[in-house]
């Protein structure tokens, strides 16, 4: 009995001195699937090593991003992101094919559209580049419009929603401002409205800028950084501290919260008030 007791302590010392088994390990250059930010994961390839992985991952549209990611958000290639993106990527309207869209709000009325150019942000289909017939004596205009904003395929029965003639723009005219002062969904003026941001910069997605309005003055960035926000409804001015966004941008540019056409956006600004990036609510 006393030779019994011996073993069970000596066994249940074992369990304590000796190391659980090492997570999977990658080597540069290997294959896998990473999950930078959000709940997409990316076919990626390993360009550091363990512990702090550096990852160069493949996004929808086959551009590539850099990401730093720990070892839990690293699995072995199975193909199902890869299966996941090609599949919402079939789904989108491609160039060349004609589709209605309402680039100033369902209010205005959708007008008929040409597809130039499509762009991914990250994971998902993110702004199309159109040719739209607005009505406008100068003739057609280019626009961009997110891919989760006002576009359908062009209806082929005359029961279409009719595109509302707009006013000629000349190079001395633009269109009106917006209300910039209500945010969409808020109680309030001063509330910016929950919900995912997806950010552009130089004319593509940038991944690195999105955000997710968490709380009344809350957000969480793209890495997974917490931090807080103020908004002065008066001068549209929205500030973060702490996160991703914390110094984000250079010395002496600043951003606002405006909501044109309804659309809820953070711009980002330099000091002369032109913009250098912008997010938008999906």
């Amino acid at each position: 009995m006393k030779i019994i007791r011996v073993l069970l302590v000596l066994l249940f010392a074992a369990t304590i001195i000796l190391p659980s088994a090492p997570a999977q390990a990658f080597r540069i250059g290997e294959r896998v699937e990473a999950l930078p930010f959000g709940n997409d994961w990316y076919p990626c390839i390993i360009t550091r090593s363990a512990p702090n992985y550096m990852v160069k991952c493949t996004n929808i549209d086959g551009t590539t991003s850099d990401y730093g990611v720990s070892s839990n958000r690293v699995r072995p290639d199975s193909g199902r992101a890869a299966a996941v993106m090609a599949d919402r990527w079939a789904k989108r309207f491609p160039i060349g094919s004609r589709v209605e869209a309402a680039p100033y709000g369902e209010q205005n009325g959708y007008h008929s559209c040409v597809v130039l150019n499509v762009k991914g942000n990250g994971a998902t289909i993110g702004l199309y580049h159109l040719k739209c017939d607005m009505g406008y004596e100068t003739g057609p205009a280019e626009l961009d419009v997110g891919a989760i904003d006002h576009i359908r395929a062009a209806a082929h029965t005359s029961a279409a929603a009719p595109s509302r003639p707009q006013p000629a723009m000349s190079a001395g005219r633009t269109l009106p401002a917006a209300q910039p002062n209500r945010p969409q969904n808020a109680s309030s003026p001063g509330v910016v409205p929950q919900g995912v941001y997806q950010c552009w910069s130089s004319g593509r997605a940038n991944l690195m800028l999105n955000f997710s309005i968490t709380g009344v003055r809350q957000y969480q960035g793209a890495n997974g950084r917490a931090g807080t926000f103020s908004f002065d409804p008066a001068s549209q001015r929205i500030t973060f501290s702490g996160g991703s966004l914390d110094g984000v941008m250079p010395a002496g540019f600043y951003s606002i919260y405006h909501a044109p056409q309804g659309r809820p956006t953070v711009s980002f600004r330099n000091s002369s008030g032109n913009e250098a990036a912008f997010c938008q609510k999906r």
